[in-house]
This record gives structure tokens, sequence and C-alpha cells, in this order.
């Protein structure tokens, strides 16, 4: 994303425009939250990725700032994200209290896909194994894909349960984030969409002060609404000439001409 402008910034903006007294603060900071969370997941949808510390309980709360998650799991040796299985049969309730490592572990990582013995059935996640012999094919077992552990979503709990056996003390998660920043302690909106969400605070005031509001002018603000939302997802989703000049480049192929 491009720089940001902190939500308390915007919404003073918008009085001063208006030469309204600050009383109106209140009021359309509370819309203006809910237009960042809605903003979050309809139009630039900001992801976050961090590392939460798992409880000795085998759960990890969630962030502040949560919305939604993309995905849960843990760090190979390249620096890939390998995901977790999401198994919603997992018990929410359980309280089992499990020993902690005692001990400082480095950011998890997954070894050698291969090592162990690979005569047992549970490393066949390939559909094929070599044990010295050559290659032994599954046929008619899946492929599949490497299994590193499940977990499930307490909502009630506002966290996420872990199976039994999670051997690191940390965790990587990326998830939505309504636009809550702790160090700025505000909602932080991108520059692009700044007028989209002024033009959203407007039309909701106006919906929410029927009494105030015609519905012509209700359906003047949500028609521009509507324009300033369309203009930030293209500024928000612009393309960049450079990336496809690259792109184009990778695609072309020498041949020899008859």
């Amino acid at each position: 994303m491009a720089s940001k402008i902190p939500l308390r910034q915007i919404i003073a903006e918008m009085i001063d425009a208006a030469d309204q007294s600050e009383h109106q603060f209140r009021q359309l900071y509370r819309i203006g939250v809910r237009g960042c969370r809605k903003f979050n997941m309809d139009v630039y949808g900001s992801f976050k990725t961090v590392l939460l510390d798992v409880l000795p309980d085998n759960t990890v709360p969630f962030p502040k700032d949560y919305m939604d998650y993309s995905l849960l799991g843990i760090v190979n040796a390249n620096g890939e994200a390998v995901p977790m299985t999401h198994n919603p049969d997992l018990c929410t309730l359980k309280q089992q209290y499990i020993a902690a490592l005692g001990q400082t572990v480095d950011v998890p990582s997954v070894g050698d896909f291969f090592a162990g013995d690979l005569t047992n059935l549970n490393n066949y996640w390939l559909n094929f194994g070599f044990n010295g012999t050559g290659y032994i094919h599954l046929y008619g077992v899946g492929g599949g894909a490497y299994e590193i552990g499940q977990f499930t979503v307490d909502d009630n709990s506002r966290a996420f349960l872990l199976q039994d056996g999670y051997p690191y003390q940390t965790i990587m998660l990326e998830y939505l984030t309504d636009g809550y920043e702790a160090a700025g302690d505000d909602y932080m909106v991108d520059v692009f969409a700044v007028e989209a969400l002024q033009s959203w605070i407007r039309w909701m005031r106006a919906l929410d002060n029927r009494k105030k509001y015609s519905l012509s002018e209700v359906s003047y603000l949500q028609n521009l609404f509507n324009i300033q939302k369309r203009d930030a997802k293209m500024r928000l989703n612009k393309a960049v000439i450079s990336e496809m000049q690259a792109t184009f480049r990778r695609s072309v192929k020498l041949v020899a001409r008859a």
C-alpha cells in the first residue's frame, strides 16, 4: 500500500471543511471505524503476517485487529509458508494443559520431507517412496500434501486451537486486519481511499439522521460514494508498466524461422 493517514486526521479535515464544531467528532469517528472495517473487506483488503506465541494450552489468541485468517502455519527452510490443515471437528472445549518446552527455539521450520523411515505408510504423501530398490507407487492413493498439523477456530474464545503435539513455541499467522494499528493507536486509511471513506461517512451520517436529510440527498450521497469507491479501486489496483513489460519479455520465446 501507499502511505496511510490516521482516521482522526481524516475526521478532523471533514469537520474543518464543513465548518462544523468539534462535538461532531465522536459520531463521525464511530462511523469511520465501521467504514475502515468495511473497506478492508471490500476495497483494499489489508493483510498482515505476524509470528504469534503458542500458549501452554495449545491456543493462539486472535490479534486485536483480527477479522479473518488466510493462513496459519510455519516457515520452511526456504522461507516459504507451509499451511496447517483446518479441521473443524477438533474439540474447542479441550482443557488439557501441556508442559512448556522450557527452552528457546528457533523460528519454526520444516526439515527434509524424505527424512526418516520411508517404509512407513505415513511418509507416502507424494504417492511414491524411495526405499533403496526404486520407487513404489501406491495406485489408488491420493497424492495429498505434507501434513504438519491441524487446527480449528474457536470464535467464542477468540483463539485458534492447535492439535496436540505442536512442537514449537510460535506460529505464523496471515490474517485480514480491520485497519487498526497499535503503533499509532488509530485506524489507518490508505491515501488512495481517503476520499471514498469520507463519502461513505457522509452517506452513513445522512442515512442515520433521516429527519435531517431527504431521500434525494441520501441517494445523491450514495451515488457519490459509489463513484469514489470505483476510483479508489482503480488507484489501488493500478498496473505497473515495468512489471507488465517484464512479464511480456518472459513470455517471448526464440524459434527458428522456416
